[in-house]
C-alpha cells in the first residue's frame, strides 16, 4: 500500500538484481475472492438501470497501518449514493479522484475522514454538502464545486483544506461570511483555503 509512486525504482532495483518481482495489489484471499464476487455483480447489474453503484471501504481497528486502503477513480459518475450512510463517497484511506463526478448523493457527495484524498478535474454538485473534510488530508483544484445547497466544502478538522483555483458555481468565488462575503457561488466553511478561485468552469459536465 502507498508504493506506487515508487514503481520505476522498484523497477530499477530489480533489474539490477537480475531476480523477479510478485506484487499485487492485495494478497489477501478474502479480498481476491471478493474482486471476483463485485466483478460478476456489476456485470448483472450494469443492465438494470433501477440500480446504482456504492462504495464503502472498511478495515477492522486493530488493522497495524490504518489508515489504510487505496480507491482510485477515473471517468467515474458517482451519484444517487448514500441510502445507507448519507455519503456518496467515503474516504479514511487514500483517494484519488479525477476527471469524475460525483453528484446527487444522499446528503454528502465526498466525505473525507482520515488518510489522504486527492480531487483533480472532476465536478462535486447537486447535493447538500459537495465535501465533508473532517480528519485527514484534502486537495481539491481545478475542479467545479456548485449547486450544493449547503456548502461547496465544509471542514471541520485540524487541517487546513487546500481549495484553491477551483470553480465555484460563479465568477465572484465561494460564499465565505468574511473573506468573500460578496462570492455568490457554492458557500465554503473556516479551514477552507480556497483563494485563488478559478473565474470559469474548468470542467462542465464530466466525465
Amino acid at each position: 500500500t502507498g508504493w506506487n509512486d515508487k514503481i520505476d525504482e522498484a523497477r530499477s532495483i530489480v533489474k539490477k538484481s537480475g531476480i523477479g518481482l510478485v506484487y499485487a495489489s492485495n494478497f489477501s484471499i478474502g479480498v481476491n475472492i471478493f474482486f471476483r464476487i463485485m466483478e460478476n455483480a456489476a456485470k448483472i447489474i450494469d443492465k438494470l438501470s433501477d440500480y446504482d453503484v456504492y462504495g464503502y471501504e472498511l478495515h477492522h481497528s486493530r488493522k497495524i497501518d490504518s489508515p489504510s486502503g487505496t480507491a482510485n477513480f477515473s471517468h467515474s459518475t458517482i451519484r444517487f449514493g448514500g441510502r445507507f450512510d448519507f455519503v456518496g463517497l467515503r474516504s479514511n484511506g487514500t483517494l484519488s479522484l479525477t476527471n469524475s463526478r460525483v453528484t446527487q448523493n444522499f446528503a454528502i457527495n465526498v466525505n473525507v475522514n482520515d488518510g489522504t484524498a486527492t480531487i483533480t478535474d472532476s465536478e462535486i454538485d447537486n447535493a447538500s454538502i459537495g465535501i465533508l473534510h473532517s480528519v485527514g488530508t484534502l486537495t481539491v483544484s481545478g475542479s467545479s464545486v456548485h449547486d450544493n445547497t449547503s456548502f461547496g466544502i465544509s471542514a471541520s478538522g485540524p487541517n487546513i483544506t487546500d481549495a484553491q483555483n477551483n470553480w465555484w458555481g460563479s465568477s465572484t468565488g465561494p460564499f465565505h461570511l468574511t473573506l468573500n462575503p460578496g462570492g455568490i457561488g457554492n458557500a465554503v466553511s473556516d479551514n477552507v483555503d480556497f483563494i485563488p478561485f478559478l473565474l470559469s468552469d474548468p470542467v462542465g459536465m464530466v466525465p
